[in-house]
């Protein structure tokens, strides 16, 4: 029963972590879905995206329209607590593509939301 906890729980962190919604997608794809989730974000370094991308989403509007952050449910608490828990995972992923995202930085800027 552990080993079936811990394999989703690993599958529920790769799929909602914030450097996994930012790396390998595109800038418009990281702009529609920050603008979908009602963020104030107006734009997102490519150094620690997936950082910066969890702060927009636990800043977002939450209202009955915008979509929950990473499939909580919206006005729940264990909402924040698990991008909060996220930002830890996503500093970690963000930190080892560095290498890739300072170039990126340098060369193209932030990437505009607004």
């Amino acid at each position: 029963m552990l080993k079936v906890m811990a394999i989703f729980f690993v599958g529920v962190l790769s799929i909602s972590c914030g450097s996994l919604s930012t790396l390998p997608r595109s800038d418009q794809a990281i702009k529609s879905s920050l603008v979908k989730r009602n963020t104030k974000c107006a734009y997102i370094p490519y150094v620690y995206s997936g950082v910066a991308y969890d702060f927009c989403v636990l800043n977002a509007e939450w209202n009955g329209t915008s979509e929950p952050a990473n499939g909580a449910q919206t006005g729940n608490g264990d909402a924040a607590f698990f991008v909060a828990f996220d930002v830890v995972l996503s500093g970690v992923i963000d930190t080892l593509a560095l290498p890739y995202t300072v170039p990126m930085q340098s060369k193209y800027g932030s990437i505009s939301v607004q």
